[in-house]
């Protein structure tokens, strides 16, 4: 390799030409058509990420919009069909309420009417509603024996009764006792005035008896209505 001698100074620039010069300055320098063209497509290329951008935000700002409505849609629909679930619900259970209203009035009638019937039986043994002769004569023995110890009584009997029972006359004009027949008095009913209190053995009697085991089996509720029903039965009679 050949070096041509020259003399270099490290510290001191380096000169260059002036044609060398003129030659690297019009290297660098740009050419106003490639700066055009170079913004241009810049801003073509940013407008095009722009529209990208703003498609993609609207496609998802979409998305979203049809997901809320679409969940605003099954939330609706939910609660539609829990309301008709729950209407129906409540409409079984009335009708449920109902039946069972129904069924326990039924039962109450049915076992108010069993009632009845039971105590028109104890009517017709307390109130002697049909009496044979066993029974008033074992009712006036029954008299007779708390009349032991008194002295003077007047015993009222029915007019059809004394007629049917004279041995009680007897025996009542044996006691002492004045017999007074009485068309008021039903068969079967009596009354005795002693000194010492009235003996009841009429029907009305026996029905405040009646009226008394019912209220302390049953209470006063409904007693009066079983009441009425049971002074109806005696009346009949």
């Amino acid at each position: 390799m050949i070096i041509k001698k020259k003399q270099l100074l490290i510290d001191a620039p380096c000169i260059i030409g002036k044609k060398e010069r003129q030659s690297n300055d019009s290297n660098n320098a740009f050419d106003p058509a490639t700066v055009a063209r170079i913004l241009e497509e810049a801003k073509a290329k940013a407008d095009e990420i722009l529209r990208q951008a703003e498609a993609e935000a609207t496609k998802m700002l979409n998305e979203a919009k049809e997901k809320r409505q679409k969940m605003i849609q099954e939330m609706e629909l939910e609660r539609q069909q829990f309301k008709k679930h729950l209407g129906e619900v409540s409409q079984r259970l009335n009708i449920l309420m109902s039946n069972f209203q129904k069924q326990l009035e039924d039962e109450r009638e049915e076992i108010f009417k069993e009632l009845i019937d039971v105590l028109r039986i104890l009517i017709e043994k307390i109130a002697f509603k049909s009496l044979d002769e066993v029974d008033f004569r074992q009712k006036m023995n029954r008299i007779f024996a708390k009349l032991s110890e008194v002295k003077t009584a007047k015993v009222i009997l029915s007019e059809k009764d004394a007629e049917s029972f004279p041995e009680i006359l007897k025996q009542c004009e044996e006691m002492g006792f004045e017999v007074v027949r009485s068309s008021s008095l039903k068969p079967g009913e009596v009354l005795v005035d002693t000194e010492l209190g009235v003996l009841d053995g009429t029907r009305k009697a026996a029905v405040m008896l009646v009226e008394k085991l019912i209220e302390e089996v049953f209470g006063p509720v409904g007693t009066s209505e079983v009441s009425q029903t049971v002074q109806g039965e005696t009346q009949q009679h």
